[in-house]
């Protein structure tokens, strides 16, 4: 027979086309290796295939390619392409599912109208069943408990409108649970099975009585290869189950016995859409089909844990993993670096302090930042550049200067973070912020480290304040941001302290999420060695005061600049201050042409592009005006200087949040950028000016001294000391004395 097999690069389909091609058949497959886990994983699924004659592999989405060609001379189709996951397919994911689920199934069926082959297979779910009553008949009444229960039900009846009208010969089948060799990462034996061998704790979703009926993967090949082959069973819907259900916590200890290590299990409330129990009935199976389950549950869990962990090690001896072995521990530092130069500064600050912490550590800095050249690297530490984007809406991104869609570019950043970190074979991965990076690019990087490298430990360094909580929570949850906190990462650094933001509380994260999360402090910046004197007779006359204006990067501080200069010319103003307006390297031309055309009708302006010391002129300032970016208040911070903060407040509120925290504190003044006029920013600024001695400066200088005391500005030192214990855990203590 010649078949076509879509998704066949995924855990089953791979299996049935082994099996297809094993009999003589002629297969083609079809699939688009989408990122919901590593395509090396699913390239790898079809090693044993790539160079057989007769089989034949199409890389493509079926929502998009043209599919007559694809199903003309087909004899067979077994249709297993699909987006799967329950706990994805709430929130906006869900158009992902509807798309992978229905509208694929539909424009296939739709191209086999014209070139119908003589039996349909489709791979359907036990999750259409929800909590039906037990055992799960196929005449029981679907009643899905998740938006991918209601997809896979929604193929069914696409299956079956296609067979009544127009005569396709299809038959669905219900998978229940299938496990064995090649199971994605992301399902529940794989995770059981790299969390017990890692010595980890397994997180389990409810306290471990609901039971499953588990089916090998060989037997659910067998039923799709009788399913394809056998006269009866036309328009039918037959179950596929293992033949028993047992208990998540007979599992886990069957499991324990195997790796031979303990269990330890932490108990989580059930997850939307998971049914408590699931057991099929196979009776219409063996009826129709002439099938039975062979695989017992203890020699299936056997195989997956001999495949599994035989996987797990073999590529550390091609790549080890202990430090001392290959020349010092190795950390990957990622930043997405869309917008401004936060994240660049904050992973440079980390890498100066980590470098002399650990002599011997290499760091590869991968960045989309194009100032990248004006910053000095500290020993050790080397980077790879990835294509520039600008963000141009919540969550869109196009290429700063490449001609490239925005699915292209994404694509070629993702691939190159891919490449960089498997050639890399970091010890610890240290992402910046944003956990699945920008359009979830790091995903698959992040995937295949945990597969290729179970020992790596990955970390997520999140600033103070990423947004108003809400925002955050429901962000989160939309984009499967907690899952991912849950599955890849091993830490949460937090740099602040709880006192401004309790982000385990405010951001609502599940106890397991919490346990790992730390809070290390504010990253502190070491005062510059430059000559204040100098500064200060560079840039202002004698006795005048200095005020220093900057708005980091520059992209949106167009507006507190501009109110910033015009203030200056008008009635009241102070006109013994000297201004250094720094613009930053983002800044528009024809925005910094008009700050231009400002400064130059005002006294004691002088007007740059960029500094390259920016803490020594913090230092040598009377006045630092400012935006409330995380960087630029560290810097204030470290170097003791009074400031006035007028934050951002789109698209986030971090900065107007941390803002308003810190004027709690003593520590700044804020002025909220709603009120910021030119007249009332020249008062606030005056008034600084004015309390440059006295009780205001006194009590600003106690704020400081309380706030360092606290050890909220032991940052660097606390994240040494945390990611000094990912480098022992993933180089088995192989990591020389800092």
């Amino acid at each position: 027979m010649r078949c076509l097999v879509t998704g066949v690069a995924g855990f089953v389909a791979s299996y049935l086309a082994e099996r297809l091609v094993a009999l003589g058949h002629e297969v083609v497959g079809v699939d688009a290796l989408t990122l919901y886990y590593a395509p090396a994983l699913k390239r790898r699924n079809l090693a044993a295939l790539r160079d057989n004659q007769r089989f034949q592999l199409v890389q493509d989405d079926l929502c998009e390619m043209e599919l007559e060609p694809l199903v003309e001379g087909i004899d067979w189709v077994f249709h297993l392409a699909g987006q799967p996951g329950v706990r994805g397919s709430w929130g906006a994911q869900f158009g992902e599912y509807a798309r992978n689920n229905v509208e694929a199934t539909q424009r296939l069926l739709e191209a086999l109208r014209a070139h119908p082959p003589s039996r349909v297979v489709y791979a359907s779910s036990s999750s259409i069943y929800g909590d039906a009553p037990l055992p799960m008949r196929e005449d029981a009444l679907p009643q899905p408990l998740s938006p991918y229960g209601v997809t896979k039900l929604a193929g069914e009846h696409l299956m079956r409108a296609y067979w009544k009208s127009y005569g396709l010969p299809i038959t669905s089948l219900r998978f229940f649970t299938v496990y064995g060799p090649r199971q994605r990462p992301d399902m529940a034996f794989n995770r059981f099975i790299r969390a017990i061998a890692r010595g980890e704790p397994i997180q389990l979703y409810g306290d471990g009585s609901q039971t499953r009926d588990f089916t090998y993967v060989e037997d659910v090949v067998e039923a799709c290869l009788r399913a394809a082959s056998a006269e009866a069973g036309v328009g039918a819907v037959i179950n596929v189950g293992g033949g028993s259900s047992v208990t998540i916590n007979d599992v886990l200890a069957r499991l324990g016995e195997l790796i031979g290590r303990p269990v330890r299990a932490e108990k989580r409330a059930g997850q939307r859409g998971d049914a408590l129990h699931t057991a099929a009935s196979t009776e219409l199976a063996r009826e129709l089909l002439g099938w039975q389950p062979a695989a017992s549950l203890g020699e299936g869990l056997r195989r997956q844990v001999e495949w599994q962990l035989g996987a797990a090690t073999a590529p550390r001896a091609v790549v080890p993993v202990v430090g001392r072995s290959r020349g010092g521990p190795r950390l990957l530092l990622y930043g997405h670096d869309t917008y401004g130069l936060g994240h660049l500064r904050r992973n440079l600050t980390l890498a100066f302090g980590l470098t002399r912490q650990f002599p011997d550590l290499s760091v590869l800095l991968l960045t989309g930042s194009p100032a990248i050249q004006h910053f000095p690297l500290p020993p050790n530490v080397d980077y790879v550049k990835l294509p520039a984007v600008v963000k141009v809406a919540d969550e869109e991104y196009q290429a700063r200067t490449l001609r490239l869609q925005p699915a292209e570019i994404v694509g070629m950043r993702a691939a190159l973070v891919r490449e960089a970190t498997r050639g890399f074979a970091p010890d610890v991965a240290l992402v910046d912020h944003a956990p699945a990076g920008m359009k979830g690019e790091l995903l698959p990087a992040l995937n295949e480290l945990r597969e290729v490298n179970p020992q790596a430990q990955v970390a997520l360094g999140l600033r103070d304040i990423v947004d108003e909580p809400e925002r955050v929570r429901a962000n989160w949850a939309k984009r499967g941001i907690y899952e991912a906190l849950e599955r890849l990462y091993d830490a949460i650094l937090v740099y602040g302290i709880p006192q401004v933001l309790d982000v385990a509380s405010a951001y609502e994260l599940p106890p397991s999420i919490a346990a790992k999360t730390h809070y290390c402090g504010y990253l502190p910046r070491e005062r510059s060695g430059a000559d204040i004197d100098a500064i200060r007779a560079r840039y202002c006359p004698a006795g005048e005061p200095l005020a220093l204006v900057t708005v980091g990067g520059g992209g949106d501080g167009f507006g507190l600049l501009s109110a910033y200069l015009e203030g200056l010319g008008e009635d009241g103003a102070p006109r013994d201050v000297a201004s250094l307006v720094v613009t930053g390297p983002f800044m528009p031309v024809a925005q910094r042409e008009a700050l231009a055309a400002l400064a130059a009708g005002r006294q004691g302006v002088r007007l740059l592009d960029f500094v390259d010391d920016m803490l020594g002129l913090m230092q040598a300032a009377d006045l630092v005006v400012c935006m409330g970016g995380y960087n630029t208040l560290c810097e204030v911070l470290s170097v003791g200087a009074r400031a006035l903060v007028v934050p951002r407040v789109e698209p986030r509120r971090e900065q107007l949040l941390r803002a308003q925290a810190f004027d709690t504190l003593g520590l700044v003044r804020s002025l909220d950028p709603d009120r910021l006029t030119p007249t009332l920013l020249m008062r606030q600024v005056t008034d600084i000016l004015s309390e440059r001695v006295g009780p205001a400066a006194s009590r600003h200088s106690a704020a400081l001294a309380r706030f360092t005391a606290a050890g909220a500005l032991d940052g660097i030192e606390a994240t040494a000391r945390a990611v000094g214990e990912l480098l022992r855990q993933a180089t088995n203590g192989h990591v020389l004395a800092s």
